[in-house]
C-alpha cells in the first residue's frame, strides 16, 4: 500500500519540564526541524572538510542536530563517549585528535572548557554553538581569546520549538558589553507583546512569543496546557496559524536585534537546563521520608546557581545521601538538589505564603548540616584532595568522609576538580566522582598520571637562554638596559600606597621573571630580596601644568632607569595628581620580562592583591605554572634531542635564496630616535565584514586575509611576487606534557619568517596560496628559533644561511580591556613616554603592527626617517587597505569560493588534484 507521507507528521517527542510537577512531552513535527536543519545550513555551512561532535545527551534538543545536521550535508560526525561532555581534558583531546570543527556548549560547560590550559590548543575549531542559558559577555570575551580563529554563536530556543528560533554571532567586542539572542531564523516570527497581545514599542520589554513553521503541535497528552501555551497568531494571516507564549520577557534593540531580560514564572536556569522547580518538589513529596519542601536557587559553594533542598522530613531525619539516590529514578542528575538542609517546619508569611526569605543560607550553617563527623586525611593522597576539594569549593576544611554534593559541588564544579587533579597528577572521570563522592572513596580509586611541572617556591639562578632571548642578545644596542614595555594607568580613586606597596612586593616574590637581571655571566633569575621596586610622588601642590610636566620626567627617569646588570627590571610607582588630572599608576619593565600574555596575569593579581589588602585580608595569589626557567630548560633538550631534519628542508624550500624583502632608501643608522609612526585603519563596518562573514568564503583567518592584503600591496607597489617579512607568535606552544604555562610571566614570543610569494593574479587565487602556505608552517614557527639558536651545530649553521627579513608583522587580535581593571583604572596609552632608548638601533627597517580596537581593523607603520621614505610608507599604507577592501568586495560576491588542500588535511592532495576532484563532482551534478 502506498504511504502516506506529510511535512506535519511527528518527527520526534522530547520532554521539558513542568510546572505541575510533572514533565510535558512536546510534539515537534518533520517541517519544522527540517527548516531548522536548512537554516543552520545556511548559516554555518558544513562541507566534507567538517567535523561535528556530538557530545550533547538525548534528553536535550541540542542532540537533534547534532545527530542529523552533519548527515545531511557530508559532513563527519564524530560522537563522544557516555559524559564525555563533562570531561574537559577528554574534549579537547578528543576535539584536538579528530579535527572537530563544530560543536555546542551550554554556557557554563564553555566557562570549565576555556579555563583549561588545553582549550587554546583546539584549534580545528571553526564554529562553537552556544545555547540553553544566557550567555555572559565576559564569556565571549574569553572565548576569542583563547581561540581567536573560531567564531562563537549565541542561539535561543524553548523545546516548544524546533530546537533555536534566533540567533547572534556574538563578535569579539560589543560597546554595551551585552550579547543580544539575536534575530529570528528562517520562516519564524519573534513578537514582544504586552499582555493584551500588542506589540511594545522598541526598547519596552515584553513578553516574547513565537510564530512560524517551527512550532510545536503541542503536548502530548496535555490539550488543557497545549490550548493555554499555544495560541492563536493574531499577526499571520496563513488560517489556523499560532504563536508560543514562552514565559520570557525581552526587548527590542534599536537595530532589530532582540534582548533576553529574564522569565516570567518560576522556571529556573541552571547548568543550561530550563528547571520547574515544582517538579524538584512534587518528586520530593512522592518520598515515603519526606512531609513538606521547597527547592530553591541560590549561591553555594563555588556555585553562584545551585539547588538548595529545604526538607521537613515525615518521621526519622533521611540522609542526603538517601534522599540524592531516591531522586536518581525519578530525576535526571542536573535535577538533583546539592544542598539538603532540614528544616521543623517551612516560614509562611502573614498572608499564609511561603516566607522564601526565611529560609536558612546553606552557606552560613558550615559543618552543622553535613551527615558526618569531621575526619582528616590519613594518607598524601587524601590530602592531596583534600587540598583541591577546598580550593574548588572555596571551603577551609574538608574531611575525608564528607560527601563532594553535600559540600556543594556539582557536575560542573565536578569538572573544575577534575581539571585540578589531572595538573595535580590524579586521573579520575565524572561517573568515578558520582559514585565515590567523599575523599576516602575517591583516594581509591584515582589513577597517577603526569603531574604538572610547577614549582610554588620561589625560583631563582641561572636561566638558558630560549631562541628570542637569544635574538634580543645579538641586537646591536647602545643602551640595552632602555629596551621597555610599560602601562599608565588612571585611577578612578586614590588608591592606598602602602596598600600598593605591598602589592609590588608580592609580585615581584611570586613572579620570578620580574627578578631577571643580565650580569656577563648571562641572564640569571635573582632571589628575592628587598628591592627599590616601587615609587610614590605627590605632585599635588604644583599647578597643573607643572605637574603634567612633571608626570613625563618621572616617566622618562623610570624608563630609563632600569638596572639592566643587577636589576630590578620591574618598576611600579604611584603618582598622586590634582583631581580634574586623576592619578597615575605607571608600570615599567624590560621586554626580556613580559609579553602580551604575561601583562594580562601581571594585571589580574594586581588587582586581586590590592583588593585582598583593602579586605584585611593576606594578598594570596593562584598557584603558580610551570616556571620560566623550567620552560628554558626543557626546550633545551628538546632543540638538541629533536630531528631537525625534515622542518631544516621546509625552511629551506619555504625561504630560498629567491626570497625578496625591504631595502633601505637611505644612509641612515635606523635609530630609535629617528621612528615615525604613520597609522590607518578600516572602517568599522569593513571590520566587521572582516571578521565574521570574508573567513566563510574560503575558510580563511583573519590574519590570512590581511596577509594576502599586504602581498598584494607590495606587488602593485614594486611588481614584484616576493617578499619575506618575520612574524611573531605567542609562543606558549603545548610542546610538553608535565608543561602548563597558563600564568608564567615572561617572555614567550617566537619570531619566524614567512615568505609571501605566489604567481597568481586573480584575488581569489592570492588568498587560497597565502593561506595555504601560511598554514604549512609547522608548529606555529616555534621551530625556528629552536633550530637557530639551540639546535646542534650542524642544523644551527643550516639556518644561518637563510635569508634574514627586514620587515617585521604582527598581528595582535582584538583588544579589550578587563573588566575590573574599566572600573577601576583607564588606560593612559600616550603618556608612557621612550620605551626604547632613543640611541638604540631598531631591530627591523618597517614593522606593521594591526589591531582591532573600537570596532576598526588598525594599523601602525614604524620606519625611521632616515633609512625610508615616508612617501613609499604611506604609499604601502594606503594600498594595503585598498587590497583589503578588494578582498572584503571579493569575498562577499556570489561567484567567489573554494577549498584548498588543509580544508581536507587527511585526503594529502595538492590544489590540482583538489580541483580536479571538485570539477568531477560538479560534472556529476
Amino acid at each position: 500500500p502506498k504511504t502516506d507521507f506529510h511535512p506535519r507528521q511527528l518527527a520526534y517527542m522530547i520532554y521539558t519540564s513542568g510546572s505541575t510537577g510533572k514533565p510535558k512531552g512536546t510534539l515537534l513535527p518533520h517541517e519544522g526541524f527540517l527548516n531548522r536543519l536548512q537554516w543552520m545550513q545556511q548559516a554555518y555551512p558544513l562541507t566534507e572538510a567538517d567535523t561535528v561532535l556530538q557530545k550533547t545527551p538525548f534528553s536535550f534538543d541540542v542532540s537533534v542536530w547534532e545527530f542529523f545536521w552533519p548527515f545531511m550535508y557530508g559532513a563527519r560526525l564524530v560522537v563522544a563517549r557516555e559524559d564525555g561532555h563533562k570531561d574537559t581534558a577528554y574534549l579537547t583531546e578528543l576535539i584536538r585528535r579528530e579535527h572537530i570543527t563544530t560543536m555546542h556548549f551550554v554556557p557554563p560547560m564553555l566557562k570549565v572548557f576555556l579555563e583549561d590550559p588545553a582549550a587554546a590548543g583546539c584549534a580545528s575549531l571553526k564554529n562553537v554553538i552556544c545555547s540553553g542559558e544566557a550567555l555572559p559577555y565576559a564569556l565571549s570575551r574569553d572565548f576569542y581569546r583563547i581561540l581567536p580563529s573560531a567564531r562563537l554563536h549565541n542561539l535561543y530556543g524553548p523545546t516548544e520549538a524546533s530546537i533555536d528560533v534566533s540567533h547572534y554571532t556574538c563578535p569579539g567586542q560589543r560597546e554595551d558589553e551585552k550579547l543580544p539572542i539575536g534575530r529570528p531564523v528562517a520562516n519564524t516570527q519573534l513578537y514582544i507583546l504586552n499582555p493584551a497581545l500588542n506589540p511594545v514599542p522598541v526598547g519596552v520589554s515584553g513578553e516574547l512569543h513565537i510564530g512560524g513553521v517551527q512550532l510545536a503541535r503541542g503536548y502530548a497528552n496535555r490539550p488543557d496546557l497545549t490550548a493555554e501555551k499555544f495560541i492563536p497568531d493574531p499577526f499571520s494571516s496563513r488560517p489556523g496559524a499560532r504563536m508560543y507564549k514562552t514565559g520570557d520577557v525581552c526587548r527590542f534593540l534599536p537595530n532589530g536585534e532582540i534582548e533576553y531580560i529574564s522569565r516570567i514564572d518560576h522556571q529556573v536556569k541552571v547548568r543550561g537546563f530550563r528547571i520547574e522547580l515544582g517538579e524538584i518538589e512534587q518528586a520530593l513529596r512522592h518520598l515515603p521520608s519526606v512531609e513538606d519542601c521547597v527547592v530553591l536557587v541560590r549561591a553555594f559553594g563555588s556555585s553562584e546557581k545551585a539547588l538548595v533542598a529545604y526538607i521537613v522530613s515525615r518521621d526519622e531525619q533521611p540522609s542526603p545521601g538517601a534522599l540524592r539516590e531516591e531522586l536518581k529514578s525519578a530525576l535526571p542528575d542536573y535535577m538533583i538538589p546539592s544542598a539538603w538542609i532540614f528544616v521543623e517546619a517551612i516560614p509562611l508569611t502573614a498572608n499564609g505564603k511561603i516566607d522564601r526569605k526565611a529560609l536558612p543560607d546553606p552557606s552560613e550553617l558550615g559543618r552543622s548540616r553535613l551527615e558526618t563527623s569531621y575526619v582528616a586525611p590519613r594518607n598524601e593522597r587524601e590530602a592531596l584532595l583534600a587540598e583541591l576539594w577546598q580550593k574548588t569549593l572555596k571551603l577551609e576544611k574538608v574531611g575525608v568522609l564528607d560527601n563532594f554534593f553535600e559540600l556543594g559541588g556539582d557536575s560542573i564544579v565536578g569538572i573544575q576538580l577534575i581539571s585540578a587533579a589531572g595538573r595535580a597528577g590524579l586521573s579520575f572521570t565524572p561517573r568515578e566522582l558520582f559514585e565515590y563522592p567523599t575523599i576516602e572513596g575517591l583516594a581509591a580509586v584515582a589513577r597517577e598520571g603526569v603531574a604538572i611541572h610547577a614549582e610554588q617556591e620561589p625560583v631563582s639562578g641561572a636561566l638558558t637562554a630560549t631562541p628570542i632571548l637569544r635574538w634580543f642578545s645579538e641586537l646591536p644596542l647602545a643602551r640595552r638596559h632602555h629596551w621597555n614595555q610599560s602601562i599608565m594607568l588612571k585611577s578612578h580613586e586614590e588608591l592606598d600606597t602602602t596598600l600598593l606597596e605591598k602589592v609590588a612586593h608580592t609580585l615581584f616574590t611570586h613572579h620570578d621573571m620580574l627578578r631577571l637581571r643580565w650580569p656577563d655571566s648571562g641572564p640569571e633569575i635573582a632571589a628575592p630580596a628587598e628591592q627599590d621596586i616601587f615609587a610614590r610622588y605627590d605632585l599635588k601642590k604644583l599647578d597643573l601644568k607643572r605637574q603634567q610636566e612633571e608626570l613625563q620626567a618621572i616617566v622618562s627617569r623610570t624608563q630609563a632607569g632600569h638596572d639592566f646588570i643587577n636589576g630590578p627590571l620591574f618598576k611600579m610607582v604611584y603618582i598622586s595628581l590634582d583631581g580634574r588630572l586623576g592619578d597615575r599608576l605607571f608600570i615599567s619593565m624590560h621586554h626580556t620580562v613580559v609579553d602580551a600574555v604575561s601583562w594580562r596575569i601581571l594585571l589580574e593579581d594586581l588587582q586581586w592583591a590590592y583588593a585582598r589588602l583593602q579586605e584585611g585580608a593576606e594578598p594570596s595569589l593562584p598557584a603558580k605554572s610551570t616556571s620560566f626557567r623550567y620552560w628554558a630548560e626543557r626546550l633545551q633538550r628538546y632543540a638538541r634531542e629533536h630531528d631537525w631534519q625534515d622542518e631544516l628542508n621546509f625552511w629551506q624550500r619555504h625561504i630560498g635564496a629567491e626570497a625578496v624583502t625591504l631595502t633601505a632608501d637611505g644612509k641612515g643608522e635606523n635609530l630609535q630616535k629617528e621612528m615615525k609612526t604613520l597609522s590607518v585603519s578600516l572602517s568599522a563596518a569593513l571590520t566587521d565584514k572582516l571578521q565574521r562573514e570574508v573567513p566563510e568564503t574560503y575558510n580563511t583567518r583573519i590574519v590570512e586575509n590581511i596577509l594576502s592584503a599586504l602581498f598584494m600591496a607590495w606587488r602593485r607597489l614594486h611588481g614584484k611576487r616576493s617578499l619575506l617579512i618575520d612574524m611573531e607568535g605567542h609562543g606558549r606552544e603545548a610542546l610538553f606534557e608535565e608543561v602548563d604555562l597558563a600564568r608564567t610571566i615572561g617572555w614567550f614570543t617566537t619570531l619566524y619568517p614567512f615568505h609571501l610569494h605566489t604567481t597568481a593574479g586573480d584575488t581569489g587565487e592570492i588568498i587560497k596560496n597565502i593561506k595555504e602556505d601560511f598554514r604549512s608552517i609547522p608548529g606555529n614557527g616555534m621551530g625556528y628559533g629552536l633550530m637557530r639558536y639551540l639546535a646542534g651545530d650542524e642544523i644551527r649553521a643550516a639556518m644561518a644561511g637563510l635569508p634574514r627579513a627586514t620587515v617585521l608583522f604582527n598581528y595582535l587580535g582584538q583588544f579589550e580591556q578587563d573588566e575590573a581593571m574599566k572600573r577601576r583604572f583607564e588606560m593612559m596609552p600616550g603618556e608612557t613616554g621612550d620605551e626604547v632608548g632613543p640611541l638604540n638601533r631598531r631591530s627591523h627597517l618597517l614593522e606593521i603592527t594591526s589591531s582591532i580596537l573600537d570596532g576598526k581593523l588598525n594599523f601602525n607603520f614604524n620606519y625611521s626617517a632616515g633609512t625610508l621614505e615616508e612617501s613609499g610608507i604611506e604609499s604601502l599604507a594606503r594600498q594595503l587597505i585598498a587590497a583589503l577592501e578588494e578582498i572584503i568586495e571579493h569575498s562577499l560576491s556570489g561567484d567567489a569560493g573554494g577549498y584548498t588542500p588543509s580544508d581536507f588535511s587527511e585526503a594529502g592532495v595538492d590544489q590540482d588534484e583538489l580541483d580536479d576532484i571538485l570539477s568531477e563532482l560538479d560534472d556529476l551534478e
